[in-house]
């Protein structure tokens, strides 16, 4: 185990803490619907940058490094990031996960499956 990750979960178990079992990462902020009561602050909806998939990737390794066992994807909407199937996959694929959660809004699974199938 990296000399980090133990420091981080000496420091967690320090303050009489267990690390976290279960993690929701958003992958981005962008979202197809306008729903008012999801971000309440919605000025800045939609106008960053979808997080990079290398990014992602490192933060779910890291994340099974700490002991997480469960990670729900969200976003805005997930969806709507142009790499959100090979970020699944990527954390599908992760035998140290138990268990993969996608929040979706579902609107775009019709349109993600059809593009799918080509």
């Amino acid at each position: 185990m990296k000399a980090k990750t133990v420091k981080i979960l000496d420091s967690i178990a320090f303050v009489c803490l267990t690390p976290p079992k279960t993690v929701t990462r958003t992958i981005t902020n962008s979202c197809n619907l306008s729903c008012s009561h999801c971000l309440p602050d919605r000025l800045f909806y939609g106008t960053l940058s979808p997080v990079p998939v290398d990014t992602i990737k490192k933060l779910i390794r890291e994340f099974t490094l700490l002991g997480v066992k469960e990670i729900c994807l969200t976003g805005g909407e997930p969806l709507t990031h142009p790499d959100w199937f090979e970020i699944l996959s990527f954390a599908c694929r992760r035998q140290d996960l138990n268990r993969v959660c996608l929040q979706t809004n579902g609107c775009g699974l019709a349109k993600s499956h059809q593009g799918l199938n080509k």
